[in-house]
């Protein structure tokens, strides 16, 4: 799930993903997220909820409810016009140097499962997300706006956050993680 929001990150880093545009502006599709969720909302796992005011986090385990309308993105808005999988292999396994990876087999780049790589590859990508964002040889891989967000609470943007599940954007936080504070609405952080 991470590494499909590092995706995202990659997408807006280049200019032409916005987490606040509305999924049903951008894609042909919204799977089973509610019509009115924006790419916000499916990066926090809240795409789902019937009041996107006060949303409310819904685990979607494999992906396929909600979260793979990140896939769906890149596969129909990316500007090399790539497959999903194309596209990631070229923005962000080849500069990460990932060797020992698979991940979308058949063509289908699910945001939830089907990802398998070694210690190492893993321990690169976690790094990039360590570094703000940035990878050697490359800058700003990743929006480090992204990154930061990811780190919050609930859905980015204005409004309510979460006030019951530790999930920033595909990330799981927990109390020993650099939540910023002034958008955790409950004790401990």
């Amino acid at each position: 799930k991470s590494q499909c929001s590092s995706l995202y990150g990659i997408a807006r880093q280049q200019g032409w993903a916005d987490p606040m545009d509305p999924i049903a502006d951008r894609n042909s599709g919204t799977r089973n997220c509610n019509p009115g969720a924006a790419f916000r909302h499916a990066l926090s796992m809240t795409g789902q909820s019937s009041d996107l005011l006060a949303p409310t986090f819904n685990y979607d385990t494999l992906g396929t409810q909600c979260l793979d309308t990140i896939s769906d993105f890149i596969g129909e808005n990316n500007p090399e016009r790539l497959s999903p999988e194309a596209w990631k292999d070229r923005f962000w396994q080849a500069p990460l140097g990932l060797e020992h990876s698979r991940w979308g087999s058949d063509g289908d780049l699910r945001c939830g499962t089907s990802s398998m790589m070694s210690c190492r590859d893993l321990a690169r990508t976690a790094l990039l997300w360590t570094n703000e964002g940035e990878w050697p040889g490359y800058g700003q891989l990743v929006s480090r706006e992204h990154v930061v967000a990811g780190r919050r609470l609930g859905p980015e943007g204005p409004g309510a956050r979460l006030t019951g599940a530790d999930y920033g954007s595909t990330v799981w936080l927990g109390s020993n993680d650099p939540v910023d504070p002034e958008f955790a609405l409950w004790g401990g952080l």
